[in-house]
């Protein structure tokens, strides 16, 4: 299953099978495909408006 590439489960046959049948599942490969679309590459990097959200300065402003 992608993101797990790092790990070596080679030693886990039961894992490996739950793993393969969970990504095998219709809605999640909707879902790894919605993902892949609306997914940016890091050399987009963040607007000004997107790097200020985790900092809270908009946060607690009347909309």
């Amino acid at each position: 299953m992608r993101g797990y590439e790092h790990l070596n489960i080679q030693a886990f046959p039961h894992v490996k099978r739950w793993l393969a049948a969970i990504e095998a599942r219709p809605a999640v490969q909707k879902g790894l495909q919605l993902l892949a679309e609306v997914r940016r590459s890091p050399e987009q990097g963040l607007s000004d408006q997107e790097r200020q959200i985790p900092f809270a300065d908009r946060q607690y402003q009347k909309h």
